[in-house]
């Protein structure tokens, strides 16, 4: 089973051709309304009255940031996980609604993931359409995420990934989310509870756009830094109990 993830913050240009293509091969989408001020929530509303059984429909009362969607998305996930609804081995695919990403693209991802049995697999971005202060700005966050889980990334902050449904209670016992902070924290917690990860498929991007500035890039690099902290701490912790 595929579930889509989709973020949501001001998308009504886009918001229902991504849909209709979601549901071309999507089992269940789960929407998460994150605050958006235009149009998308009567848009989304619309769409799912035709399509009432293909998706979930949660909001947020203000914009909180794409994280704090992610993890109400990541608690239904895990409470049908719970009740048995979903299986632990379905794909979550975790993407915006801008866009940015062709359903042809995402299939493949899937199949990659399943062939080499990863649990979570990100794309590697293709970054000639970027301007070079973009470039650089992931290229420090990549490193700097490598650096604290051991575990060498091309492209920490790109916007899909996919993964299977099991990650998601662990992941969620240390996912804070503030802001945009969620790549660098899933992507070092995965790797630090053991999970099996991937960078390196190459994805082409669309369009450009980025609604991130200077200070988010402190925010997630401080992010990643506590998300390591605390499962550190917590395998410290541990050791010193079994002594």
């Amino acid at each position: 089973m595929k579930i889509a993830l989709l973020p949501i913050y001001n998308e009504e240009g886009t918001v229902l051709s991504v849909l209709e293509s979601v549901i071309q091969w999507a089992d269940h989408i789960v929407l998460i309304n994150d605050g958006s001020r235009d149009n998308s929530d009567s848009l989304i509303r619309a769409w799912m009255g035709s399509h009432p059984t293909s998706a979930t429909y949660l909001a947020l009362d203000k914009n909180r940031g794409m994280s704090a969607a992610l993890k109400l998305g990541f608690q239904h996930i895990e409470q049908q996980l719970i009740q048995g609804r979903w299986n632990p081995e379905d794909l979550v695919i975790l993407m915006d609604a801008d866009g940015q990403y062709q359903g042809a693209n995402i299939l493949e991802l899937c199949k990659v993931l399943e062939k080499h049995h990863y649990d979570v697999l990100t794309v590697q971005r293709d970054f000639s359409s970027y301007p070079m202060y973009k470039r650089w700005g992931n290229k420090v966050l990549s490193l700097w995420a490598g650096f604290l889980c051991g575990q060498k990334y091309n492209d920490i902050e790109a916007g899909l990934r996919v993964m299977r449904a099991k990650v998601i209670p662990s992941l969620l016992r240390y996912f804070l989310g503030w802001r945009y902070s969620c790549a660098q924290e899933i992507g070092i917690i995965t790797v630090l509870l053991g999970f099996r990860v991937d960078n390196t498929f190459r994805q082409p991007v669309h369009h450009y756009r980025s609604r991130t500035q200077l200070l988010d890039v402190l925010i997630n690099a401080s992010m990643g830094l506590l998300a390591s902290l605390r499962i550190r701490l917590k395998e410290l912790t541990s050791t010193q109990q079994k002594r």
